[in-house]
């Protein structure tokens, strides 16, 4: 499996210039602003990240690189999806969906386009993702992925100016070659 990623809807690929517009409406909402790694809604800003992503190599030990997700039937970016992979063969995910596209099934259908990806072609170990504890949509994809909960960690993220929870859930190679997802 290489780069781009594909799956029935979607293709995981490296972001170009011309994704500047849809990346920008992506991280104009407040949901996509707190995770998108902290990606400004303006198109200057959102050039110096892709030229930031675009330098890197992909998957570089205890870098984020991200994959703009495709809606192959509108040629259109819709969210991005990372890995960071870590020492230890360990790895950690993370997703973000433009809001007009979610509940539709695509989170999860990167996500464990991308966890497959880590496990097979990356060789990885155990992958993890972890978010607040009022991200009832993300905690539902990490079980659906077949990721189960491991940690919460009691009011240890500041945000919106109130303290918030947060949930680690991770999923082994082992498991996930041998769960129904």
């Amino acid at each position: 499996m290489t780069l781009p990623i594909e799956t029935d809807r979607l293709l995981l690929r490296r972001f170009t210039f011309n994704d500047i517009d849809d990346i920008v409406e992506l991280v104009s909402h407040p949901s996509v602003a707190r995770v998108g790694n902290k990606i400004k809604a303006s198109a200057t800003e959102v050039k110096k990240y892709l030229e930031m992503q675009n330098l890197m190599q992909p998957f570089e030990l205890n870098k984020c690189f991200d994959l703009g997700i495709e809606l192959k039937e509108q040629n259109k970016i819709i969210g991005f999806v990372g890995l960071i992979r870590k020492n230890h063969k360990q790895g950690e995910v993370g997703w973000a969906l433009n809001i007009g596209y979610r509940g539709r099934g695509y989170a999860t259908e990167a996500a464990r386009a991308l966890i497959s990806y880590g496990f097979q072609t990356l060789g990885l170990h155990r992958i993890l993702a972890d978010t607040s504890n009022m991200n009832v949509s993300s905690l539902k994809v990490m079980e659906r992925l077949g990721m189960r909960r491991e940690g919460h960690y009691r009011e240890s993220e500041f945000q919106d100016g109130r303290w918030m929870d947060v949930l680690v859930y991770a999923i082994l190679a082992d498991e996930w070659f041998t769960i129904d997802r």
